[in-house]
């Protein structure tokens, strides 16, 4: 019994100590945990607060979302069980899930990144494939369970939109090897990229920038950050290819710009 409890003891002191190593040297993470929070699906599923009046548990999928969500799910399918679902393999039911609990927090918690409005959009755009879905559940999943005190404006994963929160572009860190401060944005993302923005502006011009009136130039600002945070960032919740599909999927218009640039800040802001 004196072993077994000497035992447990070193543990936990072992434990303690790798994390205050990792906090002293800087190592990134997230600043939240999965499935928990009161932002998440399972915490409305739950029962512990009662829901906003906007909307009801027995609120149907279809009324809420539109006739293009009922072509894809039950019509008679609730809110209530769309949060409660555990389909991790089945994207459009991630979306669902994910953009259930969202929408509720848009009504609900003072302060979230999307309006409901937002929610709403971005799920009848992200019903065209399953790729889309599985990359909107994504966002959905990030700002729900960062929320609300997963996002600081100080984090070192930032693109910035004040200028004080600029990380990479203020050198603090050595930019990771898959892409250099001089890399092109057409280069990186592509000729699709290069029709909307200069050929020769770079990712270090893009992570610089100040233009929170322009939805391009704010999508490019913040992808560029996630994009860095996917090669240097363990754990964080785009890769690279995802960062680089996103961005040429909202090229289409501004709306889609924008509510892009607001999926990367928040992924932005979580990481730490």
């Amino acid at each position: 019994m004196g072993s077994r409890l000497l035992l447990l003891l070193l543990l936990s002191s072992f434990a303690a100590s790798t994390i205050r190593s990792a906090a002293q040297n800087g190592r990134p993470g997230f600043l939240f945990t999965r499935t928990r929070g009161r932002c998440t699906p399972q915490f409305w599923s739950g029962g512990s607060e009662e829901w906003p009046r906007m909307v009801s548990q027995t609120s149907t999928v279809s009324n809420v979302f539109g006739s293009r969500a009922s072509e894809r799910y039950r019509s008679d399918l609730t809110l209530l069980e769309a949060t409660a679902r555990n389909d991790e393999d089945n994207a459009f039911r991630m979306l669902l899930k994910q953009a259930s609990a969202a929408l509720l927090n848009s009504y609900a918690r003072k302060g979230f990144p999307y309006a409901a409005w937002e929610v709403k959009t971005l799920v009848i755009q992200a019903l065209v494939s399953q790729e889309a879905a599985a990359l909107q559940a994504k966002g959905f999943s990030v700002a729900n369970e960062a929320w609300p005190s997963g996002l600081r404006s100080d984090s070192v994963c930032y693109g910035g939109v004040n200028d004080h929160g600029r990380f990479w572009s203020g050198g603090s860190e050595e930019w990771p090897r898959m892409v250099s401060q001089t890399s092109t944005v057409s280069n990186v993302f592509g000729s699709r990229a290069s029709e909307r923005y200069r050929s020769d502006l770079t990712l270090l011009e893009a992570t610089a920038r100040n233009d929170e009136d322009n939805a391009f130039r704010m999508l490019l600002k913040q992808a560029s950050a996630a994009l860095l945070n996917s090669y240097a960032r363990k754990g964080f919740p785009y890769a690279a290819w995802e960062v680089k599909t996103l961005v040429i999927q909202a090229l289409v218009s501004q709306e889609a710009a924008a509510l892009q640039a607001k999926g990367f800040s928040v992924a932005n802001e979580a990481c730490n």
